[in-house]
């Protein structure tokens, strides 16, 4: 792992930057250093299962909150589709 946390931040900010590149940046819980973090948080590709993860995560408040806030928007159109499909089977 790359010791300067602005090439890794510059990494997870950039928009081709792979799904499993990410998560596996994301995951590592050595990583300590918010910019990145919050960089993984906000990044276009990130999915429901990185951000479920990330707004769960105790490193940092202002990640949680970030990932918090990219999240609600995803599992409440999840729910809403869930609510319709029971309700047309019915």
């Amino acid at each position: 792992m790359n010791q300067v946390p602005g090439v890794r931040a510059s990494v997870a900010r950039h928009e081709k930057t792979r799904i499993e590149t990410l998560d596996r940046m994301a995951k590592n819980l050595r990583e300590k250093d918010e910019s990145v973090l919050l960089a993984i948080a906000s990044h276009p590709r990130a999915d429901r299962s990185l951000l479920t993860f990330l707004a769960y995560d105790a490193r940092s408040g202002t990640v949680r909150m970030q990932a918090q806030t990219r999240l609600k928007p995803r599992l409440r159109k999840e729910i809403r589709e869930d609510i319709l499909e029971r309700w047309k089977t019915e």
